[in-house]
Protein backbone atom coordinates (compact mmCIF):
# COMPACT_ATOMS: atom_id res chain seq x y z
CA UNK A 1 0.00 0.00 0.00
CA UNK A 2 1.65 3.31 -1.28
CA UNK A 3 2.63 5.79 1.78
CA UNK A 4 2.18 8.46 -0.78
CA UNK A 5 2.61 12.29 0.81
CA UNK A 6 3.57 15.49 -0.66
CA UNK A 7 6.84 15.85 0.62
CA UNK A 8 7.81 12.30 0.56
CA UNK A 9 11.29 12.04 -2.43
CA UNK A 10 13.04 9.28 -3.41
CA UNK A 11 16.48 9.29 -4.44
CA UNK A 12 18.14 6.28 -7.04
CA UNK A 13 21.54 5.47 -7.36
CA UNK A 14 22.65 3.12 -9.63
CA UNK A 15 25.80 0.98 -8.95
CA UNK A 16 26.97 3.45 -6.78
CA UNK A 17 26.50 3.13 -2.64
CA UNK A 18 28.83 6.28 -1.80
CA UNK A 19 27.49 8.07 -4.63
CA UNK A 20 28.01 12.01 -3.05
CA UNK A 21 25.12 13.80 -5.01
CA UNK A 22 23.09 11.42 -3.79
CA UNK A 23 24.32 11.37 -0.10
CA UNK A 24 24.57 15.27 -0.27
CA UNK A 25 20.83 16.07 -1.87
CA UNK A 26 19.90 13.45 1.16
CA UNK A 27 20.90 15.60 3.49
CA UNK A 28 19.68 18.84 1.50
CA UNK A 29 16.17 17.63 1.70
CA UNK A 30 16.21 16.14 5.24
CA UNK A 31 17.42 19.63 6.50
CA UNK A 32 14.78 21.45 4.72
CA UNK A 33 12.08 19.14 6.06
CA UNK A 34 11.20 16.60 3.56
CA UNK A 35 10.95 12.92 3.78
CA UNK A 36 13.40 11.68 1.59
CA UNK A 37 14.78 8.37 0.90
CA UNK A 38 17.74 6.67 -0.80
CA UNK A 39 17.37 3.83 -2.72
CA UNK A 40 20.85 1.97 -3.85
CA UNK A 41 20.40 0.12 -6.81
CA UNK A 42 22.64 -3.11 -6.91
CA UNK A 43 26.58 -2.36 -6.27
CA UNK A 44 30.44 -2.36 -8.31
CA UNK A 45 31.74 -6.11 -8.30
CA UNK A 46 35.03 -5.75 -6.26
CA UNK A 47 36.84 -5.13 -9.86
CA UNK A 48 34.60 -2.43 -10.75
CA UNK A 49 32.14 -4.28 -12.98
CA UNK A 50 28.61 -4.80 -13.28
CA UNK A 51 26.07 -7.68 -13.12
CA UNK A 52 23.19 -7.09 -15.14
CA UNK A 53 20.09 -6.56 -12.89
CA UNK A 54 17.82 -9.22 -13.04
CA UNK A 55 13.88 -8.64 -13.93
CA UNK A 56 13.42 -9.55 -10.35
CA UNK A 57 15.38 -6.59 -9.06
CA UNK A 58 13.74 -4.11 -11.47
CA UNK A 59 10.58 -5.48 -9.97
CA UNK A 60 11.70 -5.03 -6.01
CA UNK A 61 13.26 -1.53 -6.88
CA UNK A 62 9.64 -0.57 -8.21
CA UNK A 63 7.60 -2.10 -5.63
CA UNK A 64 9.92 -0.32 -3.22
CA UNK A 65 9.68 3.13 -4.27
CA UNK A 66 5.59 2.52 -4.68
CA UNK A 67 5.64 1.58 -1.15
CA UNK A 68 7.68 5.10 -0.64
CA UNK A 69 5.06 6.48 -2.21
CA UNK A 70 6.95 10.30 -3.70
CA UNK A 71 5.62 12.89 -5.36
CA UNK A 72 9.56 12.68 -6.55
CA UNK A 73 12.17 10.45 -7.89
CA UNK A 74 15.57 11.84 -8.66
CA UNK A 75 17.67 9.68 -10.64
CA UNK A 76 21.56 9.86 -10.64
CA UNK A 77 22.41 9.27 -14.25
CA UNK A 78 25.82 8.52 -16.02
CA UNK A 79 26.25 7.75 -19.46
CA UNK A 80 27.52 3.91 -18.86
CA UNK A 81 24.14 3.75 -17.33
CA UNK A 82 22.00 5.75 -19.20
CA UNK A 83 20.04 2.61 -20.89
CA UNK A 84 19.41 1.49 -17.17
CA UNK A 85 18.00 4.20 -16.21
CA UNK A 86 15.80 4.44 -19.39
CA UNK A 87 14.43 1.04 -18.33
CA UNK A 88 14.14 2.05 -14.59
CA UNK A 89 12.14 5.32 -15.41
CA UNK A 90 9.79 3.60 -17.90
CA UNK A 91 9.05 1.07 -15.31
CA UNK A 92 8.57 3.77 -12.51
CA UNK A 93 5.98 5.49 -14.80
CA UNK A 94 3.58 2.47 -15.09
CA UNK A 95 3.36 1.95 -11.92
CA UNK A 96 4.21 4.94 -9.81
CA UNK A 97 2.39 8.26 -9.51
CA UNK A 98 5.27 10.67 -9.05
CA UNK A 99 7.44 12.77 -11.68
CA UNK A 100 10.74 11.62 -12.78
CA UNK A 101 13.80 14.15 -12.25
CA UNK A 102 17.29 13.03 -13.67
CA UNK A 103 20.50 14.74 -12.89
CA UNK A 104 23.77 14.23 -12.75
CA UNK A 105 26.98 14.43 -15.44
CA UNK A 106 24.79 12.71 -18.41
CA UNK A 107 21.75 14.59 -18.33
CA UNK A 108 23.50 18.14 -17.80
CA UNK A 109 25.54 17.42 -21.20
CA UNK A 110 22.87 15.70 -22.95
CA UNK A 111 19.87 17.35 -21.29
CA UNK A 112 17.81 17.05 -24.86
CA UNK A 113 18.26 13.58 -24.76
CA UNK A 114 17.62 13.06 -21.42
CA UNK A 115 14.12 14.83 -21.29
CA UNK A 116 12.93 12.56 -23.94
CA UNK A 117 12.33 10.34 -21.34
CA UNK A 118 12.51 11.91 -17.66
CA UNK A 119 9.67 14.40 -16.92
CA UNK A 120 12.37 17.09 -15.42
CA UNK A 121 16.13 17.32 -16.37
CA UNK A 122 18.15 19.22 -13.46
CA UNK A 123 21.11 20.15 -15.48
CA UNK A 124 24.37 21.05 -13.23
CA UNK A 125 24.33 21.67 -9.59
CA UNK A 126 21.06 20.01 -7.94
CA UNK A 127 20.77 21.63 -4.48
CA UNK A 128 18.81 24.38 -4.57
CA UNK A 129 16.51 23.18 -7.59
CA UNK A 130 15.54 19.93 -6.04
CA UNK A 131 14.44 22.26 -2.74
CA UNK A 132 12.66 24.76 -4.71
CA UNK A 133 10.87 21.80 -6.81
CA UNK A 134 9.67 19.69 -3.87
CA UNK A 135 8.09 22.68 -2.11
CA UNK A 136 6.20 23.91 -5.51
CA UNK A 137 5.35 20.31 -6.11
CA UNK A 138 4.18 19.74 -2.52
CA UNK A 139 2.27 23.46 -2.99
CA UNK A 140 0.65 22.13 -6.43
CA UNK A 141 2.40 25.03 -7.47
CA UNK A 142 3.68 25.72 -11.40
CA UNK A 143 6.94 24.10 -11.91
CA UNK A 144 7.90 25.83 -14.76
CA UNK A 145 10.28 29.16 -13.53
CA UNK A 146 12.87 26.99 -11.42
CA UNK A 147 16.19 27.65 -12.62
CA UNK A 148 18.59 24.77 -14.02
CA UNK A 149 15.45 22.82 -14.66
CA UNK A 150 14.26 21.28 -18.30
CA UNK A 151 10.39 20.49 -17.99
CA UNK A 152 8.46 18.62 -19.98
CA UNK A 153 4.46 19.78 -20.23
CA UNK A 154 2.78 17.55 -22.89
CA UNK A 155 4.67 18.27 -26.30
CA UNK A 156 6.57 21.37 -24.73
CA UNK A 157 9.90 21.79 -23.41
CA UNK A 158 10.61 24.41 -20.86
CA UNK A 159 14.21 25.32 -20.91
CA UNK A 160 15.05 27.59 -17.46
CA UNK A 161 18.63 29.37 -17.87
CA UNK A 162 21.30 28.17 -15.00
CA UNK A 163 21.76 29.77 -11.45
CA UNK A 164 24.97 30.94 -10.24
CA UNK A 165 27.15 28.00 -8.93
CA UNK A 166 27.28 27.56 -5.45
CA UNK A 167 30.51 29.46 -4.00
CA UNK A 168 30.36 29.01 -0.19
CA UNK A 169 30.54 25.29 -0.09
CA UNK A 170 30.75 25.32 3.44
CA UNK A 171 26.68 26.25 3.43
CA UNK A 172 25.89 23.04 2.30
CA UNK A 173 25.08 20.04 5.00
CA UNK A 174 27.48 17.66 5.12
CA UNK A 175 26.65 14.23 3.24
CA UNK A 176 24.66 11.94 4.51
CA UNK A 177 25.95 8.47 5.31
CA UNK A 178 23.28 7.30 8.08
CA UNK A 179 21.43 4.22 7.20
CA UNK A 180 17.85 6.40 8.37
CA UNK A 181 15.68 5.89 5.50
CA UNK A 182 18.22 4.26 3.28
CA UNK A 183 17.96 0.94 1.12
CA UNK A 184 20.17 -1.69 -1.09
CA UNK A 185 18.30 -3.20 -3.49
CA UNK A 186 20.50 -6.39 -4.72
CA UNK A 187 19.98 -10.25 -5.34
CA UNK A 188 16.21 -9.64 -5.33
CA UNK A 189 16.01 -7.98 -2.14
CA UNK A 190 15.77 -4.64 -0.71
CA UNK A 191 17.88 -4.77 2.91
CA UNK A 192 18.62 -1.52 4.89
CA UNK A 193 21.60 -0.10 2.39
CA UNK A 194 24.63 1.85 4.16
CA UNK A 195 26.76 -0.29 6.28
CA UNK A 196 26.48 -0.85 10.00
CA UNK A 197 28.23 2.05 11.70
CA UNK A 198 30.61 -0.57 13.12
CA UNK A 199 31.62 -2.22 9.45
CA UNK A 200 32.06 0.95 8.07
CA UNK A 201 36.06 1.68 7.92
CA UNK A 202 37.00 3.98 5.22
CA UNK A 203 34.94 7.31 4.30
CA UNK A 204 34.55 9.49 1.35
CA UNK A 205 34.63 12.75 1.28
CA UNK A 206 35.73 15.46 -1.35
CA UNK A 207 36.76 18.90 -0.07
CA UNK A 208 36.12 21.18 -3.53
CA UNK A 209 34.50 21.17 -6.41
CA UNK A 210 35.28 21.45 -10.43
CA UNK A 211 38.92 20.95 -12.03
CA UNK A 212 40.83 23.80 -13.47
CA UNK A 213 42.11 21.75 -16.15
CA UNK A 214 41.09 20.66 -19.74
CA UNK A 215 41.69 17.42 -20.98
CA UNK A 216 39.66 16.42 -23.86
CA UNK A 217 38.30 13.12 -22.49
CA UNK A 218 36.83 14.67 -19.74
CA UNK A 219 33.79 16.11 -19.25
CA UNK A 220 34.87 19.07 -16.80
CA UNK A 221 35.75 21.15 -19.96
CA UNK A 222 31.84 21.15 -21.54
CA UNK A 223 30.73 21.65 -17.94
CA UNK A 224 33.35 24.93 -17.42
CA UNK A 225 31.74 25.90 -21.38
CA UNK A 226 27.89 24.83 -19.75
CA UNK A 227 28.67 27.27 -16.49
CA UNK A 228 30.53 30.33 -18.07
CA UNK A 229 29.63 33.41 -16.63
CA UNK A 230 27.88 31.42 -13.68
CA UNK A 231 30.80 31.96 -11.29
CA UNK A 232 34.27 30.71 -9.64
CA UNK A 233 34.19 26.90 -11.25
CA UNK A 234 36.55 25.86 -9.20
CA UNK A 235 35.61 26.65 -5.61
CA UNK A 236 37.05 24.63 -2.27
CA UNK A 237 35.38 24.47 1.32
CA UNK A 238 37.14 25.74 4.00
CA UNK A 239 40.03 23.69 6.12
CA UNK A 240 37.81 24.27 9.20
CA UNK A 241 35.11 22.64 7.34
CA UNK A 242 36.14 19.86 6.24
CA UNK A 243 38.00 18.84 9.40
CA UNK A 244 34.57 19.22 11.39
CA UNK A 245 33.30 16.90 8.74
CA UNK A 246 35.85 14.14 9.57
CA UNK A 247 35.74 14.65 13.41
CA UNK A 248 31.81 14.15 13.17
CA UNK A 249 32.76 11.09 10.98
CA UNK A 250 35.53 9.34 13.22
CA UNK A 251 32.28 10.03 16.20
CA UNK A 252 29.78 8.26 14.37
CA UNK A 253 31.97 5.56 12.50
CA UNK A 254 33.93 4.04 15.40
CA UNK A 255 36.22 2.05 13.63
CA UNK A 256 37.42 3.94 10.71
CA UNK A 257 40.83 3.53 9.90
CA UNK A 258 40.70 5.09 6.14
CA UNK A 259 40.05 8.25 4.46
CA UNK A 260 39.27 8.58 0.28
CA UNK A 261 40.07 12.47 -0.66
CA UNK A 262 38.24 11.99 -3.98
CA UNK A 263 38.53 15.76 -5.25
CA UNK A 264 39.73 15.76 -9.01
CA UNK A 265 42.72 17.36 -8.10
CA UNK A 266 43.70 17.34 -4.35
CA UNK A 267 46.73 19.16 -4.59
CA UNK A 268 45.89 22.20 -6.35
CA UNK A 269 46.79 24.98 -3.58
CA UNK A 270 50.21 24.15 -2.24
CA UNK A 271 49.18 26.68 0.91
CA UNK A 272 45.51 25.12 1.37
CA UNK A 273 47.29 21.65 1.31
CA UNK A 274 50.05 22.66 3.88
CA UNK A 275 47.54 24.25 6.29
CA UNK A 276 45.35 21.13 5.64
CA UNK A 277 47.74 18.65 6.65
CA UNK A 278 48.94 20.43 10.35
CA UNK A 279 45.30 20.16 11.39
CA UNK A 280 44.85 17.03 9.42
CA UNK A 281 47.29 15.53 11.71
CA UNK A 282 46.44 16.76 14.79
CA UNK A 283 42.76 16.46 14.76
CA UNK A 284 42.16 13.71 12.43
CA UNK A 285 45.46 11.25 11.94
CA UNK A 286 44.09 8.62 9.63
CA UNK A 287 46.08 6.83 6.71
CA UNK A 288 44.22 8.74 3.80
CA UNK A 289 44.33 9.16 -0.25
CA UNK A 290 44.16 11.58 -2.82
CA UNK A 291 44.06 12.62 -6.19
CA UNK A 292 46.77 14.89 -7.96
CA UNK A 293 48.03 15.91 -11.47
CA UNK A 294 51.38 16.60 -12.35
CA UNK A 295 51.54 19.69 -13.00
CA UNK A 296 50.21 20.34 -9.03
CA UNK A 297 52.68 18.00 -7.24
CA UNK A 298 56.50 18.44 -6.17
CA UNK A 299 58.71 17.21 -3.79
CA UNK A 300 57.43 19.87 -0.77
CA UNK A 301 53.41 19.02 -1.74
CA UNK A 302 54.49 15.36 -0.89
CA UNK A 303 56.17 15.54 2.02
CA UNK A 304 52.94 17.90 3.30
CA UNK A 305 50.88 14.62 2.39
CA UNK A 306 53.57 11.91 3.99
CA UNK A 307 53.47 13.87 6.94
CA UNK A 308 50.19 14.42 6.99
CA UNK A 309 49.57 10.54 6.64
CA UNK A 310 49.15 9.59 2.86
CA UNK A 311 49.29 6.13 2.37
CA UNK A 312 48.70 6.34 -1.45
CA UNK A 313 48.21 9.27 -4.56
CA UNK A 314 47.09 8.43 -8.02
CA UNK A 315 48.32 10.54 -10.56
CA UNK A 316 46.73 10.75 -14.20
CA UNK A 317 49.80 9.93 -16.78
CA UNK A 318 47.95 8.82 -19.90
CA UNK A 319 50.84 8.06 -22.37
CA UNK A 320 54.20 8.76 -22.36
CA UNK A 321 54.48 10.41 -25.64
CA UNK A 322 54.40 14.58 -25.00
CA UNK A 323 53.26 14.62 -28.87
CA UNK A 324 49.91 12.91 -28.34
CA UNK A 325 49.02 14.17 -24.26
CA UNK A 326 49.87 17.98 -25.95
CA UNK A 327 47.93 18.18 -29.59
CA UNK A 328 44.86 15.56 -28.60
CA UNK A 329 44.39 15.25 -24.90
CA UNK A 330 45.56 19.03 -24.20
CA UNK A 331 47.59 18.16 -21.18
CA UNK A 332 50.22 20.33 -21.19
CA UNK A 333 53.06 18.91 -18.93
CA UNK A 334 56.03 17.40 -20.14
CA UNK A 335 57.75 13.71 -20.09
Amino acid sequence: MSTRQKSNVVLLSLYDVESFAVHTLHAVLKKSGFNVYSIFFKRLNPNNTMDSPTSDEINTLIKLIKRLGPILVGISVRSVLFKLACRVTEEIKKEVDALVIWGGVHPTIRPEQSIEFADIVCIGEGEDPIIELTAKLSKGEELDSIKNLWVRKGDKIIKNDLCPLIQALDSLPFPDFSNENKYLVENGNNVVSSQDPDKRTTYWIMTSRGCPFNCTYCCDHILKETYKDKGMYVRRRSIDNVIEELVQAKKRFKNLIFINFLDDVFTLDANWVRKFCEQYKKVVNLPFFCLCHPRTVNKEMIKFLKDAGVSSISMGVQTGSEKIRHKYFERYDTN
